[in-house]
């Protein structure tokens, strides 16, 4: 990411309530297959559930270390979700055609969260159903998500004009 002078910045996680519940009943459904187990056999090595075990705790920890950064700058806007982007993705204001904050359907329009591709373009969101819309010159349009539409709007008024 370039130096200079940060206008906005936000950082999303996945720490809705109701995704949490869901993945924790996973985890306690695996738990309760493994004291099955347990009750017949002594050998949990010829387990089957060793190899789906290791795949949930994997996802649990993925979707708790995600997350989606949002940096608006005077040189344009940087987006990273981590850690699926290791480095910023950069949209400079003169690569933009119109920017603006939107609001949308991330089901309908996306498919749902994270980074998705819609008819519409790329989206990069977390939760909620706020967007910064970004119009490019070339290349597909993208979305990012925000839970902080009014300030974004403060800082992109004016940074874009239509050609």
């Amino acid at each position: 990411m370039k130096d200079g002078k940060i206008l906005f910045k936000e950082r999303q996680q996945f720490r809705q309530w109701w995704f949490w519940v869901l993945l924790l009943g996973f985890d306690l459904f695996m738990l309760w297959r493994w004291y099955q187990w347990g009750q017949v056999s002594n050998d949990f090595s010829e387990s089957g559930l060793i190899v789906p075990s290791v795949i949930l705790f994997l996802v649990n920890v993925l979707f708790f270390v995600l997350q989606l950064e949002t940096v608006i700058k005077e040189d344009g806007i940087y987006v990273r979700f981590f850690p699926f982007h290791i480095h910023y993705k950069y949209f400079p204001w003169q690569d933009l055609y119109k920017v603006y904050v939107r609001q949308y359907r991330p089901l309908l329009e996306y498919g749902g969260w994270g980074i998705r591709f819609g008819a519409k373009g790329r989206a990069y969101n977390v939760s909620g159903n706020w967007g910064i819309q970004l119009i490019r010159k070339k290349g597909l349009n993208v979305l990012i998500g925000t839970q902080q539409p009014e300030e974004v709007e403060k800082v992109i008024a004016g940074r874009v004009l239509e050609d």
